[in-house]
């Protein structure tokens, strides 16, 4: 009976993943800031929403020259543009799309997509079609 469904079996889909604590999270989001910008950011990771996250400054905030630092160093996109526009406002927290993808700069692998649980966040990589090479 089984086999009747093998024409539509969904191959393979190669993917990695990788789950990092809290504490291993805002470690290496420390470093990522300290070597971006020159200095250290106070923050704390923020699971805002079920399995949403982001970085929120804690009596600190950057200024427009080192988010657009942070953008450049992600080659960021409209969406990550738009969603950490904060309109002239001091900022003061990162989106979960900024985050994540600061957070990619140290795995091995590129990251499509991240969700957060309690004890930290997944990182997954994106598909990779047979016959490429994952871009790390």
């Amino acid at each position: 009976m089984h086999n009747q469904f093998e024409d539509l079996a969904i191959s393979d889909i190669p993917r990695q993943a990788i789950h990092l604590e809290w504490g291993d999270l805002s470690n290496m989001a420390h470093r990522i800031f300290f070597r971006l910008l020159g200095r250290v950011v106070s923050f704390e990771n923020d699971r805002c929403d079920y399995y949403d996250w982001g970085f929120t400054l804690i009596d600190d905030e950057l200024s427009q020259a080192e988010l657009e630092t942070l953008f450049m160093a992600i080659e960021a996109d409209v969406y990550d543009r738009e969603s950490n526009d904060f309109d002239g406002n001091p900022i003061r927290e990162l989106s979960q799309s900024l985050s994540c993808k600061l957070i990619s700069l140290l795995l091995p692998f590129q990251t499509e997509e991240s969700h957060a649980d309690d004890y930290g966040v997944w990182f997954i990589s994106k598909f990779v079609h047979e016959g490429e090479e994952a871009a790390s």
